[in-house]
C-alpha cells in the first residue's frame, strides 16, 4: 500500500508535480488577465477619445495636420565594443513612446 502511494503513477510524487504545475499555470493566467485588462483600457480609450486616435495616427502612421511642420531629429548612437562580432551585428529595436508596443 505504501509503495503505491510513493510510486509515480497516481502517487504523492505525481500529485506534488501537478500541484506545482497548477500554481505555475495560475500565475501565468493572472499575468495574462492583467495584460488583457491593460489592452482593454487602450481599446476603450481608442473608441471613446478622438485624442487617442490622433496620437496613434501621429506616432504609428506619421500623420501631420495642415499647417504643421514635420521635424525629425536623428541621434547617433555611440558604437558599442562587443567581445564577439555576432553580437555587434544584431540591431536593437527602438521602442515607441506609446504603450502599444506589445501588440506589434
Amino acid at each position: 500500500m505504501s509503495f503505491s502511494l510513493l510510486s509515480s503513477k497516481g502517487g504523492w510524487g505525481e500529485r506534488l508535480f501537478l500541484q506545482d504545475r497548477l500554481s505555475g499555470l495560475q500565475a501565468d493566467l493572472a499575468q495574462q488577465e492583467s495584460y488583457n485588462a491593460v489592452l482593454r483600457e487602450h481599446l476603450d480609450s481608442l473608441y471613446s477619445s478622438q485624442h487617442a486616435i490622433e496620437t496613434v495616427a501621429r506616432y504609428r502612421l506619421g500623420m501631420i495636420q495642415q499647417g504643421e511642420i514635420f521635424v525629425q531629429f536623428l541621434i547617433e548612437r555611440p558604437e558599442q565594443v562587443s567581445s564577439t562580432p555576432a553580437e555587434s551585428s544584431i540591431e536593437q529595436p527602438i521602442e515607441s513612446p506609446l504603450p502599444f508596443n506589445p501588440i506589434e
